[in-house]
């Protein structure tokens, strides 16, 4: 393993990416403990631990029979969450449920090593959560799969739609109630203003980034 140098002034950032990282894949992994014990020893015995910043997340996760399904094209928590984790100088230890999305890393690796991201940068920087400073960065989350699906999240409330073969399916789902998505509450009396109302911020969140295919 090559030594870890940091750039002059800032701190080291070194990715490491778990291709299959769900406990239940199909296709095991072997030793990725032991790769991560043998890159945190190396990374303690080259004097850089303490200026070097660690962020580990992976590919989404297959279904593997969840919902039926068993690839990683859908909207479920399952397949569209996988782990983000970071690690290094200056990041307390615990947890989150603020909701973002990958692209996000980039402005926030600029953030923690004092580097201004570019004006073009769509993703937001997660230091103020990493550093306790705010809850979260925003408020829904949207997500996509070709022009057949599409789904927005805020905060508990989660909403699919489908658009399969001219027919049109919608999903509601509480997730605090329900993390497994197995109860669609779409029809819910209780929930109609909740449906109207994600459904609005869905075509306005759609609107706003240009989706080709805008139902």
């Amino acid at each position: 393993m090559k030594q870890l140098v940091p750039c002059a002034g800032f701190v080291a950032v070194v990715f490491l990416l778990g291709i299959a990282a769900r406990a239940e894949s199909p296709r095991p992994v072997p030793n990725r403990p032991n790769v991560l014990f043998l890159f945190s020893d190396a990374l303690a015995k080259s004097g850089h631990a303490d200026d070097t910043i660690i962020l580990f997340s992976s590919d989404q996760g297959l279904s593997v029979g969840r919902h039926g399904l068993f690839g990683k094209q859908n909207m479920y928590e399952h397949a569209m969450r996988p782990p983000l984790v970071f690690a290094g100088p200056g990041i307390p230890k615990g947890s989150s449920d603020a909701m973002v999305y990958l692209y996000d890393l980039f402005p926030t690796v600029c953030d923690l090593t004092g580097v201004a991201a570019p004006a073009t940068v769509e993703g937001k920087s997660l230091a103020p959560i990493l550093r306790g400073e705010a809850p979260k960065v925003r408020d829904h989350v949207i997500g996509a799969y070709m022009n057949v699906q599409r789904m927005v999240r805020e905060g508990r409330w989660k909403l699919i739609v489908y658009h399969v073969k001219g027919v049109t399916t919608r999903q509601l789902f509480d997730l605090d109630a329900d993390p497994w998505e197995m109860n669609n509450r779409i029809d819910d009396p209780d929930c109609a203003e909740r449906v109207r109302r994600l459904e609005a911020l869905l075509a306005e969140s759609l609107k706003a980034a240009g989706d080709p295919d805008l139902k």
